[in-house]
């Protein structure tokens, strides 16, 4: 018997009060999105409801030469949008949805 913490294969981990099913669904449907990534807790699988929220995300070419942008529609994804600030080209910290979740989110081009 699984909790609602423990992930297993029928049910994906769950520490965030984001629902990444429906960020995944829309990552596949963006033709900007090349690809994409977990990394952090989560990716390791130790993500509790303390956890920031890190992704790699790898877009077209055009995308990423609006790195800004392409980085707060894809953020959108996740929720309403708190605060957002671009740490650099491609690197941007947001806080999402009602429990201003954490999030760290990086764009890679194959430039």
């Amino acid at each position: 018997m699984n909790d609602a913490n423990t992930p297993s294969p029928n049910q994906p981990f769950q520490a965030f009060p984001i629902p990444l099913r429906q960020f995944e669904a829309a990552i596949q449907a963006d033709q900007r999105v090349l690809g994409m990534l977990y990394t952090g807790s989560l990716g390791r699988g130790t993500a509790d409801r303390f956890s920031d929220l890190d992704i790699e995300v790898w877009v077209t070419d055009a995308a990423y030469a609006e790195a800004e942008m392409t980085a707060q529609e894809i953020l959108g994804y996740l929720g309403a949008i708190q605060f957002l600030y671009s740490r650099a080209t491609g690197y941007t910290t947001a806080f999402l949805g009602i429990e201003w979740q954490p999030t760290d989110l990086a764009l890679h081009c194959f430039c």
